[in-house]
């Protein structure tokens, strides 16, 4: 069909047409199947109509109107399929060059996106179960897209207000989001990348392997394991964060992750100028480097904390079976040890820390401790060379002054000082407590 125009309707059926140029019309009860659509060619599928295995080129259209339905049509170089309120396309291909836009209230179901196709879904228009096999798919506010699989250089890009639910990325797969765009239960496989951007918010996302990137965006409750990556960046927000089994979550300058809990196999790391609060170490490690910062950090059971040199901590509780390790330059201020383990390397920085209910600060030589508080049940071990300052020993609670170690400046009121082979200097003695030399 050249120029002219064709109708098909009332159970009429048109097999392997061409449409160059020409303008076919399918409408309630028609059939066109294996059409080719090009060069100016225009097929409009109103209500009632179906096209299938159609193929769009060179400047063909197809324009999928309420209530028709196209499937398993193929748009390749300089085709466009329009889906408009109402239509549906299913099994579509798009391939390079191929344009696919799914419009206001339309329906697309399962369509496959080949490197170089492009689907648009616009304002209130649908994309259901697309995959993206590098290709781009872009949803626009307003739009949805529903189960899209991503690999191979493949590309969903989400705008402000639109509304994309369980993608599920895998190997070079990547989901884009734009300013103030939304997503949730994306799954994030080996070889994948999420970017969240500016404002954009990702929520439950189960990171397998991928990456996330969090640069401005904000990020809720994702589940991070078998070697995922979280890189929470500048202007970036992650909560509720789960990591275990090989999983990792970078906080770099200027991100702040709260709130994120750190299980057998996982780990946290705080760069420089990035700060974590209010962690749950269960069996976890966090690292905290060179100018990070950590507060609130609760360590328990098999929880480890490290902080290496230039990192701080502040305010963590450290329950029985968790661990702060606090290296040359690296400081700890205001811990509670409620049945945990200070170690304090030296060189490193122990202040104000409040040690209770079988709860241990083992000081080395070189150490810097002072203004530590035992409370019941407490123990301050200074090892061979180790010195303290400003140590208060309550009822309960032990010093243990070990081989060429110092103590000055101690109060036991209450307590017990124990000196083997160390040093005692300026000790006070009140209420009953005890120093034994």
């Amino acid at each position: 069909l050249s120029g002219g125009t064709q109708n098909i309707y009332n159970s009429g059926t048109a097999v392997s047409g061409v449409i160059s140029g020409g303008t076919v019309n399918v409408s309630s009860g028609g059939l066109a199947s294996a059409t080719r659509i090009s060069s100016g060619g225009i097929e409009n599928v109103s209500s009632g109509g179906i096209t299938s295995n159609t193929i769009i080129r060179d400047g063909g259209v197809e324009n999928v109107l309420s209530g028709g339905i196209a499937s398993g049509g193929l748009i390749s170089v300089g085709g466009n399929q329009n889906i408009s309120q109402g239509a549906t396309a299913v099994d579509t291909i798009i391939s390079s060059g191929g344009t696919q836009s799914v419009l206001s209230s339309g329906l697309d179901v399962s369509a496959t996106i080949g490197s170089g196709g492009n689907q648009n879904v616009l304002s209130a228009g649908i994309a259901s179960g697309a995959t993206l096999s590098g290709g781009t798919q872009t949803i626009a506010s307003g739009g949805s897209a529903n189960a899209t699989i991503i690999s191979n250089g493949g590309d969903q890009i989400i705008n402000g207000g639109a509304s994309v639910t369980s993608a599920n990325l895998l190997s070079g797969g990547t989901q884009t989001l734009l300013t103030n765009a939304a997503v949730t239960l994306t799954t994030i496989n080996s070889g994948a990348v999420q970017s969240v951007g500016s404002t954009a918010i990702a929520t439950y996302t189960n990171l397998s392997g991928g990456t996330q990137t969090v640069s401005g965006g904000n990020v809720l409750s994702t589940t991070i394991y078998n070697a995922g990556v979280q890189n929470v960046l500048a202007g970036g927000n992650a909560s509720a964060t789960s990591i275990s089994s090989g999983g990792i979550e970078n906080v770099s300058s200027g991100g702040i992750d709260t709130s994120a809990t750190v299980r057998n196999g996982g780990v946290q790391n705080i760069l420089a100028d990035g700060i974590a609060s209010a962690a749950t170490l269960s069996g976890g490690t966090q690292n905290i480097l060179s100018g990070g910062l950590a507060n609130a950090t609760l360590i328990n059971s098999l929880g480890i904390q490290n902080i290496s040199s230039g990192g701080l901590d502040t305010g963590a509780i450290v329950s029985v079976g968790g661990t702060q390790v606090v290296f040359t330059s690296g400081v700890a201020s205001g811990a509670t040890l409620s049945g945990g383990v200070q170690n304090v390397s030296s060189g490193g920085s122990a202040i104000d820390t409040v040690v209770r209910n079988q709860g241990n600060q083992i000081i080395n030589g070189g150490a810097i401790v002072t203004n530590a508080n035992l409370l019941s049940g407490g123990t301050q071990t200074l090892l061979t060379n180790a010195s303290v300052t400003l140590t208060t020993i309550s009822g309960g609670a032990t010093q243990v002054v070990g081989p060429t170690a110092s103590a000055t400046f101690t109060t036991v009121s209450g307590g017990i000082q124990t000196i083997s082979g160390g040093a005692a200097l300026s000790t006070t003695i009140y209420n009953d407590g005890i120093e034994n030399v």
